[in-house]
């Protein structure tokens, strides 16, 4: 099997939530550690397997975005094998996931509508709610304003 063209899909994915996690563009990206967007766009989308070399460098720099945020001080990344990194780049996914809900929970009174409301929240800033449920919470909220 030719795995520059059967790529691991999880790697690659990993890399997308992270790069979306943290606002960048795939040309952003691709800058940052001396690529071409393609590259990044293929490797991500799964057409073909990154190199290992251009996946943790790509990794690292993330890690650092991650850390300049204060989501994840992670200073053992540099010396990390390509599988350590990717488990350090899953724990500042998670950790930054995590804080954005804990800002999302700061507003809240301790009702049960601001708990539900966080949660929504959470859903609608990840993408992770349907249209159809966007468009009809949006027709709740105009109406409530009315």
């Amino acid at each position: 099997m030719d795995h520059s063209r059967n790529p691991e899909t999880r790697p690659a994915a990993l890399l997308g939530v992270a790069r979306r996690c943290l606002g960048l563009s795939l040309r952003e990206a691709a800058q940052r550690i001396g690529r071409s967007f393609e590259t990044l766009a293929n490797g991500e989308g799964c057409k073909y397997r990154l190199a290992a070399d251009t996946e943790s460098r790509l990794i690292r720099a993330y890690l650092v975005e991650f850390e300049h945020r204060g989501i994840a001080s992670l200073p053992q990344a540099k010396n990390a094998t390509l599988p350590e990194l990717r488990v350090l780049l899953a724990t500042a996914v998670v950790a930054s996931k995590t804080s954005s809900l804990i800002e999302l929970a700061h507003g809240m009174d301790g009702g049960q509508t601001d708990l539900v409301d966080a949660a929504i929240n959470g859903g609608l800033a990840d993408g992770n709610v349907r249209q159809s449920v966007v468009r009809r919470l949006r027709e709740e909220l105009v109406e409530g304003g009315q």
